[in-house]
């Protein structure tokens, strides 16, 4: 009678499990995991908008952010690496993004550095859209923006 009883009872244990379900297990992602790496670089413009390559670029500081819509952020500062190419050191970051949700980057160069000024920051940005359309739920998807800052001379170096 006792083995009938702790057969009975482990039964219905499991029956209990079984239909109760465990939302932890049964739970699906609901979002997708983006990995973020950032390509920056500074460009130098003169008056008219045109590249000068004959400026050396190395040092100047950078501050790279990466926002989440919801306020989730990765700040890196940075400075540029290559006087050559403008070129800062490649920055990564991840996030959960969820439906309708969107990732921002911004770059801009940190006050005034050897007689140049920004002109324009560097901006990218990905939408829910285009994540949603390359990936599935609980997936992963890659983003490389490539964002450039664009400083100019100050009046008093031309």
């Amino acid at each position: 009678m006792k083995k009938h009883i702790t057969i009975l009872g482990v039964c219905v244990l499991f029956i209990t499990l079984s239909f109760s379900g465990c939302e932890l297990l049964e739970e699906e992602e609901n979002y997708i995991t983006v990995h973020v790496g950032v390509l920056c670089s500074v460009v130098i413009v003169d008056s008219q908008g045109n590249w000068d390559p004959t400026k050396d670029r190395s040092n100047i500081p950078v501050r790279i952010e990466m926002i989440k819509a919801g306020g989730e952020r990765f700040t890196f500062n940075k400075a540029v690496t290559s006087s050559q190419s403008g070129g800062v050191d490649y920055v990564e970051g991840s996030f959960k993004l969820y439906k309708e949700q969107r990732i921002e980057v911004s770059a801009e160069a940190v006050g005034e550095y050897g007689g140049f000024y920004q002109k324009e920051a560097g901006f990218a940005m990905l939408t829910w859209a285009e994540v949603d359309a390359a990936a599935d739920f609980g997936g992963s998807y890659s983003w490389t923006p490539q964002v450039i800052i664009y400083m100019t001379y100050t009046n008093t170096t031309r």
